[in-house]
């Protein structure tokens, strides 16, 4: 496997990053070991300026016949010239915000914390449109598109301006987040309307229900695309594993974050629904990486690029080199 350019090719599939924007934050107090040796590789996304910085956006496939999209990035700037900043949401809301965490079991401190970091959480984004667009794919030549969970940041452009974005395209979604996020229950996501400033999951994904495809068991998508459900960050979080001429990657949605998650088994972006079970089905994860020829890539990798996993001579941490 090699990378060129932002492309990457696994066997006779090319894998191309479709960028969306950038989330960026304060550095979140749980990282840790900034002085070891191998955290020189961190420093792309966490480079000690105190901030913390996540990519967001979409992978582009080809096989065979079909052109499939692996998530669907944030969405259109709607409100606003794609860039935002939580702190600027009505004091109403922002108490609303806080009670949230309350309600999620978190102390003061840490209630303090997270609206203390407002100010410092910027997001840009709205430009996966234009990036699909400059490698020659119109978003109605989508013919699947993978979404990893229902989280806001990964299913945005399946609609625009109240329509679908992809008219053609089958929306793949496991059947569990379907559940959780578009059910009948009203569901709170005040957190994200805060974080990202847009609306709700269901309410966004209104136009676009005609579309989706569900899935319960690991799934094919496409010759070479396998869905595989692994629960924890949401209750139908999955990954995309790339097969070709003996040859595999995989797009691991945000059951791993960035590579920090895959090479400290401390380390947690406090996102996940399900906190224990996200671990448990990060461990097993990390056992199946590590030292494998597996590369593996997120949306919010630092340029969504690929690497590998290594084994370390530091107890309970990896190595992680980008490809």
């Amino acid at each position: 496997m090699k990378a060129q350019h932002k492309r990457f090719e696994v066997g006779d599939i090319s894998i191309i990053p479709i960028n969306d924007g950038t989330l960026i934050t304060p550095t979140p107090p749980q990282v840790r070991g900034e002085d070891l040796p191998d955290f020189e590789v961190h420093k792309s996304y966490i480079p000690g300026d105190g901030l913390f910085y996540s990519d967001l956006g979409a992978f582009l496939v080809r096989s065979g016949d079909q052109l499939v999209l692996l998530d669907a990035g944030l969405g259109p700037a709607v409100g606003h010239d794609g860039t935002y900043c939580g702190a600027s949401q009505p004091e109403e809301l922002l108490r609303e915000y806080d009670q949230q965490w309350r309600n999620f079991g978190r102390d003061e401190e840490f209630v303090r914390m997270r609206r203390a970091n407002l100010p410092r959480t910027i997001v840009k984004h709205g430009n996966l449109e234009r990036n699909l667009r400059a490698v020659g794919v119109t978003p109605e030549e989508i013919t699947d598109v993978v979404l990893s969970h229902l989280h806001c940041d990964h299913m945005g452009w399946c609609t625009k301006d109240g329509a679908s974005f992809f008219p053609n395209a089958d929306i793949w979604v496991h059947a569990h987040d379907v559940d959780h996020f578009l059910g009948d229950r009203e569901l709170n996501e005040i957190g994200m309307k805060v974080q990202f400033g847009v609306e709700g999951t269901k309410h966004r994904m209104k136009a676009a229900l005609g579309q989706l495809k569900l899935w319960e068991s690991d799934t094919n998508v496409a010759p070479g695309i396998d869905l595989r459900h692994m629960p924890g960050h949401t209750p139908g979080s999955s990954i995309a594993v790339i097969s070709s001429a003996g040859q595999r990657a995989m797009m691991l949605g945000d059951v791993i974050h960035c590579p920090l998650e895959l090479t400290d088994d401390q380390f947690s972006m406090m996102a996940d629904i399900n906190p224990a079970l996200a671990h448990e089905t990060k461990l097993r994860l990390l056992r199946e990486l590590e030292d494998s020829d597996i590369h593996v890539a997120s949306t919010h990798f630092p340029g969504m690029r690929f690497g590998r996993l290594l084994s370390s001579e530091v107890p309970n941490k990896r190595k992680f080199i980008f490809s």
